[in-house]
This record gives structure tokens, C-alpha cells and sequence, in this order.
């Protein structure tokens, strides 16, 4: 499910890490009165050292890539949207579910509905379901508050997948 690569912000300071050869060559003969086995060490201590401020120098980053995909439906509910549209809106994100989630690479979807407040309907879940057949949250439809519902969305998703919006509303 996960794929790790190494990437560099500044990969030219990597060609520090030709000095580390020249650092045995040197100290070697230059550590010889501590006997071989605590010369490799100190060697290779100085060695690590010196790679590891290379690596900090070209600023590495371990990045995990995800297959996994999470859409959160964020649904319009307030009274400016008429009731067939409402139950549209619900019709809509089950044939999106079914025509895009991918069981294998482990797809999560969610729903949320707003109005003057927003409520999550259907939390982030990875198994084959619907988004119900009607809204069961209790939200004021007198107002529309799409910046709280766009927050909540941002919330609820999980860290270890790419994440997708869709906004469905009148406005």
C-alpha cells in the first residue's frame, strides 16, 4: 500500500559525501597508536558523522506515497436547495462511490452535510456501504456556513491517503 522514497531539497551537497574516502585515507595512518579495531571505529564514527551533516545539508526527506484515496462529500443542506435536489445530492455520492472506490487500494469516502453549522453524516470508512437514503443530522437550514463545513472536512481526514473535496451546493 505504501511506497518510501528518499528526496532532497538540495541534492547538490551530496557531492560532500566524496570527502568521507578522504577522511580514511588521511587519518588512517594518523590513528594507527590506537590500535585497528578502535581506529575503524573512530574512522567510521567520523565518517557517519560526516554523512549524516552531508544529508542534513541536502535536507532529506523520507516520503511515503499512498494509493489510498479519501473523498469527503460535502453536501449542501440548507433551505435555498429544494428537496429533490437534496435527495439528488445523495443520489449523486452513491454513484460516485460505486463507480470510483477502489477496494483494493483501500478508498475511504465520507459525507457531510452543512447549513448554518456542519455535521458529519457518514465518518471516513474503507468498506463497500452507501451514503444513507436521507439526512439524519439535525443542522439549522436557515443559513449556509460553507467555511465550517469545508474546516470539518479538513478534520475528519485520515493522514495516510490522498485527500479530495466535493462540494456539492446551489451556490
Amino acid at each position: 500500500m505504501f511506497n518510501h522514497s528518499l528526496a532532497f531539497d538540495s541534492p547538490g551537497y551530496l557531492w560532500l559525501l566524496l570527502v568521507i574516502p578522504l577522511i580514511w585515507r588521511l587519518s588512517y595512518r594518523s590513528l594507527a597508536a590506537l590500535g585497528r579495531w578502535r581506529r575503524i571505529l573512530a574512522l567510521s564514527l567520523r565518517s557517519l558523522v560526516a554523512a549524516l551533516i552531508v544529508l542534513a545539508l541536502a535536507d532529506v526527506q523520507l516520503q511515503r506515497r499512498s494509493e489510498g484515496l479519501t473523498v469527503v462529500y460535502v453536501l449542501d443542506q440548507s433551505l435555498s436547495v429544494p428537496v429533490e435536489q437534496r435527495q439528488a445530492m445523495l443520489q449523486y455520492v452513491n454513484a460516485s462511490i460505486e463507480q470510483h472506490r477502489k477496494d483494493q487500494e483501500h478508498d475511504r469516502f465520507a459525507v457531510i452535510v452543512f447549513g448554518r453549522d456542519a455535521e458529519v453524516e457518514v465518518p471516513p470508512i474503507d468498506y463497500n456501504a452507501a451514503a444513507p437514503a436521507r439526512v439524519e443530522s439535525l443542522i439549522d437550514r436557515e443559513y449556509t456556513d460553507l467555511a465550517s463545513a469545508i474546516q470539518r472536512a479538513k478534520a475528519i481526514f485520515p493522514h495516510d491517503a490522498a485527500k479530495r473535496i466535493t462540494l456539492v451546493t446551489d451556490g
